[in-house]
């Protein structure tokens, strides 16, 4: 039995060489963990000391991750200070089956005792009728004819059939328990996938957040110095990703005998059938960068998701402010696109893109594209620290007059999100913070006025 713990004994260990979090009411020691954990050690350090399960579930983390966490299972919380817990997600890909709820039919038996005992109200009637003062005066010497029980017996059976028909016909409107199908109170989560106009609707998702799944590379792009555009094949060139807007997918590799998992957020959407693009910055120091530019097409590449807590719809927010630098485009292009495609969607979105030189800007005629398309919602600012000569966009660094000046940090129903190299984010977290926002941790949540993919 393991050791049991009070929240205030886990939020005693909140050093970097004493470490504790609570995950799903289990208390683990991390401290080992950090220089290892995917994400960083920021991320454990937001989490020292508190319950991370929102945290840790919105991430993903794969059947591995949960079974690593089981070395690191130092007790449990006490029973008193147990959080009711959530069924984790977990998709099924089988058909919902529908079920009998009744085997009886208490309305219909109900229906024909009321025919009988209504054959009889009736007879009695009649004979009730027919009993008047002629008939009890008549009642020795008269005798029914047969006319008069054939026609009589002819009437009852004819009412009791159609108020049986009838009965019948009301049950089949109500569904009052006649052979009533119904489906489980709880389905199990599942997607769908079109398959095409001469396809059946199938249940099985393309992507798994638990588990992952292998697809082949099918092109292979240079874009700009040391970045790559890889475009991955679906099993059927009609299946969509199905990938919510905002989220992102955790790719996986096996490198010298290593588990090396990275996040990314896919430049297509839903509409791109058949695919799934990537826009990667290979770094000479980066494992998975360089094993992935070294993918060539036809090798397979493992994905799961979808993952992490933003999920845009039309209507989050009046106005957003993106603040770019790099490949950290590639989430802001996500939200762009689906805005711009949405004809229904008023969104206005302003954004800073930062680079080093011009040819670092990547996805820009796309941006160009969406700007010139759609110039009421969306407006592009391009900074360059080394321009050319005849630039004439913004030149240096992303300053906090320029985030004052583009960005809506007054506007009321705005949100401002921010991606690219931990350095900037560092200081666009301070600038915000400085302009009287307030400044998200290392986790973002999708209420955050500030945002950090």
């Amino acid at each position: 039995m393991l050791p049991k713990y009070s929240s205030k004994d886990v939020r005693a260990h909140t050093s970097d060489n004493d470490l504790w979090i609570v995950i799903r009411n289990t208390v683990y020691d991390v401290t080992s963990y950090l220089e290892e954990h995917p994400g960083g050690i920021e991320i454990l350090k937001e989490c020292a000391g508190t319950d991370a399960t929102e945290a840790f579930e919105d991430v993903g983390h794969s059947e591995r991750a949960w079974a690593a966490m089981e070395s690191l299972m130092v007790g449990e919380l006490l029973a008193n200070e147990r959080r009711e817990l959530v069924a984790l997600y977990q998709p099924t890909y089988e058909h919902v089956g529908t079920v009998s709820v009744l085997t009886k039919k208490p309305v219909m038996k109900w229906l024909m005792s009321l025919s009988i005992k209504g054959m009889w109200l009736s007879l009695t009637g009649a004979l009730l009728y027919k009993g008047s003062h002629r008939l009890l005066d008549q009642a020795r010497q008269m005798r029914l004819s047969n006319a008069f029980w054939y026609g009589f017996l002819s009437s009852a059976t004819a009412l009791s059939i159609a108020s049986t028909g009838i009965g019948y016909y009301l049950v089949s409107i109500f569904n009052a328990s006649h052979s009533v199908k119904k489906y489980p109170s709880r389905q199990r989560a599942s997607q769908r996938v079109l398959l095409g106009d001469n396809s059946s609707t199938a249940n099985t998702a393309i992507l798994d957040a638990r588990a992952y799944r292998k697809f082949p590379l099918s092109r292979k792009e240079g874009i700009s110095p040391n970045v790559f555009r890889f475009t991955f094949a679906l099993p059927n060139p009609s299946d969509s990703l199905d990938l919510p807007i905002g989220q992102h997918v955790s790719v996986r590799a096996d490198i010298d005998g290593q588990s090396v998992t990275r996040s990314y957020t896919p430049i297509s959407n839903n509409k791109d059938n058949g695919v799934i693009e990537l826009i990667v910055k290979i770094y000479e120091q980066g494992m998975l960068t360089r094993y992935l530019g070294s993918l060539q097409v036809g090798d397979e590449l493992e994905f799961r998701g979808p993952i992490g807590p933003m999920k845009y719809r039309s209507g989050l927010c009046k106005h957003i402010g993106m603040i770019a630098g790099g490949t950290g485009i590639t989430p802001m292009y996500q939200l762009i696109r689906a805005i711009c495609e949405d004809a229904s969607d008023n969104t206005t979105v302003s954004l800073l893109y930062a680079n080093n030189t011009e040819e670092d800007i990547l996805l820009r005629p796309e941006l160009d594209h969406w700007a010139a398309k759609c110039p009421t919602k969306f407006n592009i600012s391009y900074v360059l620290l080394h321009p050319p000569r005849e630039w004439k966009h913004y030149t240096g660094f992303v300053t906090k007059e320029l985030l004052r000046e583009k960005m809506p940090i007054t506007a009321l129903d705005s949100k401002i999100m921010m991606c690219g190299p931990p350095g900037m984010i560092t200081v666009m977290k301070q600038y915000a913070g400085e302009l009287g926002l307030e400044i998200p941790g290392a986790i973002s949540k999708a209420t955050d006025r500030v945002f950090v993919f």
